[in-house]
């Protein structure tokens, strides 16, 4: 049975990752939800972000809107299921439209049914010459 996702699922302790890495918090929750009731009134910013939530499009793209708002331009954000070309294929479709926008550094590793890499470009870092 899967367990609805109202209320925060915070994994226990005695979660592998958890216990080597105490200052994650793994939160299994809605995104909105997420959002509205934790990150938002918080001011959380999150350096790493992997996202590999419902893969379509329709649900896909405000999710992306409401977390890559949470990193800042140093932060990475991972999205899976990124070359899926079944349906849905809605991952795939919001790769493709971040990429054109030219706002992101997209490097995509098509292993499986792939992950992506993207970062904020970082144009006003480089050093002059």
């Amino acid at each position: 049975m899967i367990p609805k996702l109202e209320e925060p699922v915070v994994v226990g302790e005695d979660y592998g990752l958890q216990t080597n890495y105490p200052v994650i918090e793994i939160r299994l929750q809605l995104t909105g939800t997420a959002f509205r009731k934790c990150f938002q009134p918080n001011n959380v910013q999150i350096n790493y972000l992997h996202i590999d939530a419902d893969h379509h499009y329709g649900s896909g793209k405000p999710a992306w809107d409401l977390c890559s708002s949470l990193v800042p331009k140093h932060g990475i954000i991972t999205r899976h299921v990124t070359v899926n070309y079944r349906e849905p294929r809605g991952v795939y479709l919001l790769m493709v439209e971040i990429r054109e926008q030219g706002k992101y550094e997209v490097i995509n590793l098509p292993i499986q049914y792939g992950t992506t890499t993207l970062r904020k470009h970082q144009r006003d870092s480089r050093p002059s010459l």
